[in-house]
């Protein structure tokens, strides 16, 4: 039953990064109505991982409700976790999120203005070509391969130590550190088995099924 329960969740509409977050938490011994609260196509990976983390972090159920809204940003959501891991209440986080919405809505008519004049100098310009990279075992993983930068001011650190000596998957992770924040994106790495030859056949050996 609990595997039933289990590829339930792994369903299609869930993509590979949503799926994993689905899995850590049955490795790390969440229950089925723990991940329930989160298995869902509504929150992206990153914000089903900050509701993941909470309950790993054992913070009250109906506390971690409060920030349960795909609404959310995920910088949001894991200001409230922090908050709840501190031992406030969901109405108290949620209550703190919405006086800061609300400055942030009323000074948004001096940001347009200003914005109207002013160049624009945002640096949120980098991002990841794709989601996965493929490479054959033993063959060099090259990070700065799957890298957009269009406009770059901060410190981009690439993911080290990436073996691609054994087949399998491993998440590589990208982090942009600028202004003393640090904003990370992931790249999952499949590292294919390198195929074998014998004398009399040119056919590669079956692979089988990745494994992290």
């Amino acid at each position: 039953m609990k595997h039933k329960f289990f590829h339930s969740l792994l369903s299609p509409e869930l993509s590979a990064l949503q799926r994993e977050q689905v899995e850590l938490g049955r490795d790390h011994d969440l229950s089925e109505e723990d991940i329930r609260l989160y298995s869902a196509s509504c929150y992206n990976f990153e914000q089903m991982r900050q509701i993941r983390l909470a309950l790993e972090h054992r913070v009250d159920r109906k506390k971690i409700r409060a920030m349960c809204r795909p609404s959310l940003s995920v910088r949001q959501m894991e200001d409230m976790r922090k908050r709840l891991e501190k031992g406030l209440s969901g109405r108290q986080t949620a209550h703190m999120l919405e006086k800061a919405a609300g400055g942030l809505a009323a000074g948004s008519a001096v940001f347009l203005a200003v914005a109207l004049f002013v160049p624009d100098s945002r640096t949120d310009t980098w991002s990841l070509k794709a989601q996965e990279a493929v490479v054959e075992q033993g063959e060099a993983f090259e990070p700065m391969q799957y890298v957009s930068c269009r406009k770059e001011d901060g410190t981009l650190l690439l993911p080290e130590n990436i073996d691609t000596g054994v087949p399998g998957s491993v998440m590589a992770e990208y982090r942009m550190v600028k202004g003393g924040r640090t904003e990370r994106k992931y790249l999952r790495v499949t590292v294919k088995e390198k195929a074998q030859y014998d004398a009399g056949s040119y056919c590669a050996q079956d692979p089988g099924d990745l494994t992290e």
